[in-house]
């Protein structure tokens, strides 16, 4: 087993743990706020329905938190992300 495996089967348990109601859709979307803060975008305020422009932060702290959020969902949903990086990315 890889490094990276065992990071996720280690993180994901612990995550699983610690916040037992997470479902794939409620990652997904912590996910989406995450990337957001990190990349910047556009998002629509609960209040006045209007744009709100999010600019890019490139924060090192929200690029983990990006991660950590995609490594949890392979680990709740059954697949090995890094395998799935690898394929993507053709890399042996």
């Amino acid at each position: 087993m890889s490094e990276l495996k065992t990071f996720q089967d280690l993180y994901g348990s612990w995550a699983d743990k610690t916040f037992p109601y997470s479902t794939k859709d409620t990652i997904a979307s912590h996910f989406r706020e995450e990337s957001i803060e990190f990349a910047g975008g556009v998002v629509i305020d609960s209040v006045t329905g209007e744009p709100l422009h999010i600019a890019a932060s490139h924060d090192p702290e929200e690029a983990a938190d990006c991660l950590l959020l995609l490594i949890h969902h392979a680990h709740k949903n059954h697949y090995d992300l890094f395998e799935e990086a690898k394929k993507k990315g053709m890399i042996c």
